[in-house]
C-alpha cells in the first residue's frame, strides 16, 4: 500500500478518500478539561469588511435551510419501511 491513500478507489461519484494516517490525531490524551463554547462577537467587534447586509444573511439562510432540506429528504429515502427516523440534534 502507499502512503497517500490512492490504493482506495471511490466508489460513487465525487467521493474523496483522506489520506492514510496511522498516528493519534489528537496531541493530547488529557480529557480532563471541559469543553469551551465559541463566543460570538457582538456586530460593533466585527470589522467593516466582514458584516453582512440583511438581504446577503437571508439569501444565506435561505441557502442553508434547502440544503438541509435536501439532506433530510435524502435521509429518508434511506430509512427502510415502516422504521422511525433517527432523533435529530437541534442546531
Amino acid at each position: 500500500m502507499d502512503e497517500c491513500g490512492s490504493h482506495l478507489r471511490p466508489q460513487l461519484g465525487n467521493s474523496v478518500t483522506p489520506f492514510w494516517h496511522d498516528a493519534d490525531m489528537a496531541l493530547s490524551t488529557d480529557t480532563t478539561q471541559a469543553p469551551e463554547q465559541l463566543a460570538l462577537l457582538s456586530p460593533g467587534d466585527v470589522p467593516l469588511q466582514f458584516r453582512l447586509d440583511s438581504r446577503t444573511r437571508l439569501t444565506g439562510l435561505a441557502h442553508i435551510a434547502a440544503i438541509k432540506a435536501q439532506l433530510a429528504a435524502k435521509a429518508a429515502e434511506r430509512q427502510p419501511i415502516g422504521s422511525p427516523a433517527p432523533a435529530r440534534r437541534a442546531a
